[in-house]
């Protein structure tokens, strides 16, 4: 596993199932895919559910991506053998490891259903560097206008069978009350963007093939960093009952 991050031990809930939901975040936190799985389950135990993220600085986390892409692969590896079929759900830059499973050939006929929320791209690696290239993801202001291939561009080759959901959340993120100043951990940016460059998420969803297409969902209530900002009960909960109702569909 990442030896530069503080890799956080899977939770895995058993329910005997032959469906496993796998949860992938960003630079998260432990209430982050706590809260969402043990809610998931409380909805439907007819699935296993199996969660797993890093914590680290968002430029830690960017920098070892690679690594991340090959612990998601381990994970998989040990545990989608066991399984019928596995739906994968992610947030922010858990979107990379994702789609490189999703592409992944030896789980094509495994993976059924995906949920992308809010999900964050970055430059694919280039030949003479194994780290995928840029600091960050494209957010706010930052015009979304790639130079080069990014990881989102895989979706555009995959050839499986997943129905493939994307949300985007245009909420810029907020204390509950008031919009926190821009200056205050990057949390705003100026004009009112939200977190999350829209036409980069959008990117994600033009660029699925269109037998694999499923919905494409806009949430107004929701920042982007639902687990630190705004009203967390309800950002859990408006996303417990979202990613419900797309697995279920």
């Amino acid at each position: 596993m990442a030896e530069s991050l503080q890799y956080l031990k899977p939770i895995y809930i058993n329910n005997d199932s032959q469906s496993l939901v796998l949860f992938l975040s960003g630079d998260g936190m432990t209430n982050d895919f706590e809260g969402i799985s043990k809610r998931l389950n409380e909805e439907n135990s007819a699935h296993d559910y199996l969660s797993f993220t890093y914590r680290g600085s968002e430029e830690d986390i960017i920098q070892s991506l690679p690594t991340i892409i090959e612990d998601s692969d381990t994970i998989a590896k040990q545990f989608f053998t066991k399984y019928k079929e596995v739906h994968l759900v992610c947030t922010s830059t858990g979107a990379v490891p994702s789609i490189f499973l999703l592409c992944n050939p030896e789980w094509n006929a495994k993976i059924r259903k995906v949920v992308f929320l809010d999900p964050a791209d970055y430059y694919m690696p280039t030949s003479n560097d194994t780290q995928l290239v840029g600091n960050y993801p494209w957010g706010g202001a930052a015009a979304y206008s790639p130079t080069h291939k990014t990881v989102s561009n895989m979706l555009l080759e995959y050839n499986g069978s997943a129905l493939i959901h994307v949300a985007g959340f245009t909420l810029r993120n907020t204390n509950g009350e008031s919009y926190y100043p821009s200056e205050m951990r990057h949390l705003d940016h100026e004009g009112g963007f939200p977190r999350m460059n829209q036409e980069m998420v959008k990117a994600f969803y033009e660029k699925i093939p269109t037998q694999n297409k499923g919905e494409y969902l806009t949430l107004n209530d929701v920042p982007h960093a639902y687990v630190r900002d705004g009203m967390i009960e309800k950002n859990l909960s408006v996303l417990t009952e979202l990613i419900t109702e797309l697995l279920e569909s």
